[in-house]
């Protein structure tokens, strides 16, 4: 009788084992998911900081702030994970929720950054048209632009940034904007650069633009003299910045025009860097 007791108390002890390791596995896959769906999250709201090294003057960049945000994330999942081993004591072993709460950020956001760079596996799925497009474009009501341009003041404002040539046999080191102008749309303006092509987005309305200016800096200070840009066939007029930069400025009236004829509410004027041969 009381071996049987015995076997019927070990039968109980390893059925509650075996009930917490799997309440344990659930809590810790369910903990990994939402982590992981959340660094994917963050990243691809920022994306438009993620690769951008610019500091603009100050000590940090876009692409520090958004790995300052996974470290806030790693931290608050620390957080979590102290508050699971509270609520359900053994059931959660608070050593792998540690190693989680800090290897999952990590991993996730040198995953992140090498699938969703350009021509990378995953990059369709945020460039123009692209299934998670309307999440870096923070456009949540599928309106085409941003749902927090509700700004509608007055006041000069100025936007800048900076693209880098990622082709080893491109000419172009890096190309530098400013959009001076005012209203809520003002802040979906920027440039990109790939492929010798400059494209600036604008929208049609609810902003005006005061002037946009674009700098190229060359690789080599010999190709200043010889790099042309065209839009749309006639070639802009360029000002020499110094032994490797040029730079060409659209005033208000181009800017106006751009809008009045665009049928879109986004524009996008494509401009085309052809450099000549040396004479």
């Amino acid at each position: 009788m009381k071996e049987e007791l015995n076997m019927f108390e070990k039968d109980h002890e390893n059925k509650d084992y075996s009930n917490r390791l799997g309440l344990n596995l659930k809590i810790t896959l369910i903990f990994s998911v939402v982590l992981i769906l959340l660094c994917a999250f963050i990243f691809i709201y920022n994306y438009k900081n993620v690769y951008n090294q610019n500091t603009n003057g100050g000590y940090f960049s876009g692409s520090d702030g958004v790995i300052f945000k996974y470290i806030l994330l790693a931290f608050f999942a620390l957080l979590a994970s102290v508050i699971l081993k509270i609520i359900w004591k053994s059931r959660v072993f608070i050593l792998l929720f540690i190693v989680i709460s800090i290897g999952l950020p990590v991993l996730c956001y040198n995953v992140n950054y090498h699938s969703f760079k350009k021509d990378a596996m995953l990059y369709p799925l945020v460039s123009e048209g692209g299934a998670l497009h309307f999440i870096t474009i923070h456009d949540f009501n599928f309106d085409g632009v941003n749902d927090g341009y509700d700004y509608t003041g007055n006041d000069i404002r100025e936007l800048s940034g900076t693209v880098y040539g990622e082709d080893s046999n491109d000419f172009i080191s890096d190309l530098n904007y400013t959009i001076v102008g005012n209203g809520g749309n003002l802040d979906y303006s920027y440039c990109q650069y790939f492929n010798g092509t400059i494209k600036i987005s604008m929208h049609k309305s609810r902003v005006t633009y005061d002037d946009i200016k674009i700098t190229l800096t060359l690789k080599n200070s010999s190709d200043a003299e010889n790099v042309s840009l065209y839009l749309f066939g006639s070639e802009l007029k360029t000002t020499r910045e110094s032994h490797n930069a040029v730079s060409v400025v659209f005033d208000a009236d181009v800017c106006a025009e751009w809008q009045k004829n665009s049928m879109e509410e986004l524009i996008f004027v494509p401009i085309q860097c052809v450099l000549n041969a040396a004479t």
